[in-house]
């Protein structure tokens, strides 16, 4: 029953994707991870698999994706499958970066995806945009996320919509950053769009938690950077931005950064001159530490299995997939749960696991289900699952955060 880790050379990242320093040094590698969002319609299929390995740059210490997966892998080709970022704390950042640009009717501002309207439609103004992905972006694919948007957002394409439009007081560009293959680029061309001293506001989430606790559910192929606090802070320095306000959002499953700052220098990349960073310690553990913690929650799943017992993983999205690829759990598993009617006319990207509602707790006699959700949501599911509950079925999470954590030593 034990799988082991299989060899792959080590990657080579030849230099930064935020700030382009020759200092990448390559962290861990995670085998080859199905791609999360690539749902099976037969048994006999498998998902695209991308080698996922990290690298942390020596300069700015951003970890980061060795090796992206392919665009045309990683687009959605599922109308209903959606990510929805939160939005309790956008008033108040809204209030922020008013105060802040000391924004009135006569400054432009411009958002660069719909995942910005939230926010843009909050400044109450005639002077906002959001750019069109087809006029102006070039996006001319019909299943498209932050993975095309980001590869389209360079330079050029800035240098052509200022001529076009006329450049902006403040760019908004929520959750786009952590996508982009090559940041430096994707920074500089918001230098290209804003005016000398024009302000950007970026939204990213936080990895510090997930480094400490060995959550490998951090990791997803389409996040190609993981930032931290620090680690943010030095790379937007790097691009030649200055903070003028940072924020933390708490989040039961993972920190929001808000990071509002102005361009300080030209729009031309260089090359930087940081000073070389020591390795983030929780990242180096994190590195040692979760090969060890897949070795213990599969001898915890197999001990399941043994005494003949039934597990399941609740919650068919991308960290559930990331869970079971990464920690070898896939030939323990019944199953996955998810209630969403969509997800269960299709096998999981992982080990072309089934896909079953609820009620298949009962049904399938699963004795012990591990969590793969927001802890924020586990009570609501636990309440729905009463009887589950009742008839001695257990719900453990994967989560240390959660009341329910999984605890394996």
């Amino acid at each position: 029953m034990l799988a082991m880790l299989k060899e792959t050379p080590i990657k080579v990242l030849p230099h930064c994707r935020v700030c382009r320093s020759a200092h990448p040094r390559f962290v861990t590698d995670f085998g080859n991870l199905a791609i999360t969002n690539q749902f099976i319609a037969d048994e006999q299929e498998t998902a695209f698999r991308q080698p996922i390995s990290w690298h942390e740059c020596g300069s700015c210490g951003v970890v980061q994706l060795s090796e992206p997966p392919p665009l045309e892998q990683l687009r959605n080709e599922f109308p209903w499958l959606v990510y929805r970022e939160p939005e309790g704390h956008l008033d108040a950042t809204v209030e922020e970066l008013i105060r802040i640009a000391d924004l009135n009717s006569h400054h432009r501002i411009v958002g660069l995806s719909q995942d910005d309207w939230p926010l843009l439609r909050r400044l109450q103004s005639d002077s906002v945009k959001l750019f069109d992905p087809v006029m102006d972006l070039g996006i001319t694919s019909s299943h498209y996320g932050m993975e095309t948007v980001q590869s389209q957002w360079t330079v050029n394409r800035a240098r052509q919509l200022a001529q076009k439009y006329g450049v902006f007081d403040v760019m908004v560009a929520r959750y786009a950053l952590e996508h982009a293959h090559d940041a430096a680029e994707f920074l500089a061309a918001c230098h290209e769009i804003l005016v000398p001293g024009g302000m950007l506001l970026i939204e990213v989430p936080d990895c510090s938690q997930a480094f400490r606790d060995l959550d490998v559910t951090v990791v997803w192929e389409e996040h190609v950077l993981y930032f931290t606090e620090r680690t943010l802070l030095q790379g937007l320095s790097a691009a030649g931005f200055e903070t003028s306000h940072f924020q933390r959002v708490p989040d039961p499953l993972e920190d929001r950064l808000v990071w509002i700052g102005r361009t300080n220098r030209s729009t031309k990349v260089e090359t930087p001159t940081l000073a070389v960073t020591s390795t983030d310690p929780d990242v180096s553990r994190f590195a040692e530490q979760w090969p060890k913690q897949r070795e213990a929650i599969r001898a915890w799943a197999g001990n399941i299995w043994t005494v003949g017992g039934r597990l399941a993983v609740f919650g068919a999205g991308h960290r559930a997939c990331t869970l079971i690829d990464i920690m070898g759990l896939a030939e323990f598993l019944d199953g996955v749960i998810d209630d969403s009617a969509e997800k269960q006319a299709f096998r999981f990207p992982a080990g072309s696991l089934p896909i079953r509602g609820s009620k298949a707790l009962l049904d399938r006699d699963i004795s012990c289900c591990l969590f793969a959700v927001n802890p924020g949501v586990e009570d609501r599911i636990v309440s729905r699952n009463s009887e589950y509950v009742a008839r001695g079925g257990t719900f453990v999470s994967c989560y240390p955060s959660s009341s329910r954590a999984l605890r394996l030593r």
